[in-house]
């Protein structure tokens, strides 16, 4: 049996999730791969030719400035896929490093070189989050009770009990629901069913939302700073595409950077789209056109405007309202 010393590389067939479908230890060089038998590793699949490419070792002489490993390509239609490039019959090209991967077919190929570095060991249920299952069931009970207070807040006196029906019963059933899909798809592409995780990602989102929810407003009164109170909606925006990315990487982990872009351009043209309808509509980027919330006025710290500045802000709202009432005039829109 061979040793260490004797292991040249590990060649890996790999899944669409990037899971090591099976492994083929090198203990020599050349290795060709094929679908025909006579190859060292075959491989089982119709878009493969069967003597598709070879792994070689450049001579000695020749490593001068070139890489150790290469790629040649042999009597295929299909070629071989390294990156963006496709690889054609008798071409030759350097082996990818780094752990990089490549195609022949539909097949996906890594080569893993003695004293490469490799991916750090990845933690298993909960601890994918760094969750506990006390934390997590704390957190999502501080969401709910959030969620209640807020709703009572909003609440005229006197109220029913099916007023209280949508909080109560629609945030449990909804989470529950919501981690249950994203664990089913933990199952198709990890083979492990994740709704604990799924559930720690989640409650802590909407914990986050909930707690910037309370605290910008409020921070947008004490200070004046009415900006805070009109970004609230995006900053909750940009927690949920977060909190949507986590939910992703977890499923999909090997697809990190496509998954964070794809959301990223989503959150980005959907911003610019609210804020252009925002402007047609008010001529303002965001929603709110004054300072909502209103706490006791203990909680305030900055100082107020003046009765000077308050009418000179005054006269130019106005100002802007006629011309607004000028420009949707029936004479003016003809």
């Amino acid at each position: 049996m061979d040793g260490p010393q004797d292991r040249l590389a590990l060649i890996e067939v790999l899944e669409r999730d990037g899971r090591v479908r099976r492994g083929f230890l090198v203990t020599r060089w050349p290795v060709s791969l094929g679908r025909a038998l006579d190859n060292d590793l075959v491989i089982d699949d119709p878009h493969v030719a069967a003597q598709h490419c070879r792994i070689v070792q450049v001579p000695p002489e020749a490593e001068e400035g070139a890489p150790m490993l290469q790629l040649q390509v042999g009597a295929t239609r299909n070629g071989v896929q390294v990156g963006p490039r496709t690889l054609v019959e008798g071409e030759t090209a350097p082996l990818p490093a780094n752990g990089e991967s490549w195609q022949i077919g539909g097949t996906r190929l890594r080569v893993r070189l003695p004293g490469e570095p490799i991916e750090p060991e990845r933690p298993l249920g909960l601890t994918t989050t760094g969750a506990r299952p006390w934390v997590t069931a704390a957190v999502a009970l501080a969401v709910w009770a959030l969620v209640l207070i807020e709703h009572g807040v909003y609440l005229d006196p006197g109220s029913s009990l099916t007023d209280w029906l949508v909080p109560l019963l629609a945030l449990p059933i909804g989470a529950v629901l919501w981690c249950v899909l994203w664990g089913i798809g933990s199952r198709v592409f990890q083979h492990r069913f994740e709704f604990w995780a799924h559930f720690a990602i989640l409650t802590r989102g909407l914990l986050v939302i909930a707690v910037l929810d309370l605290l910008l407003p409020l921070l947008a009164f004490m200070l004046s700073w009415e900006w805070l109170s009109r970004i609230n909606p995006a900053v909750s925006v940009v927690v949920a595409a977060i909190t949507l990315y986590a939910h992703a990487a977890l499923v999909v982990p090997v697809k990190r950077l496509v998954l964070a872009g794809g959301i990223a351009a989503c959150v980005g043209v959907g911003g610019v789209i609210v804020a252009t309808l925002n402007w047609q509509r008010t001529d303002r980027l965001f929603g709110e056109p004054y300072l909502a919330t209103l706490p006791p006025p203990a909680f305030r710290l900055s100082s107020g405007v003046s009765v000077k500045e308050f009418v000179a802000e005054a006269a130019d709202m106005r100002k802007r309202l006629d011309d607004r009432v000028a420009e949707e005039a029936p004479g003016k829109r003809d």
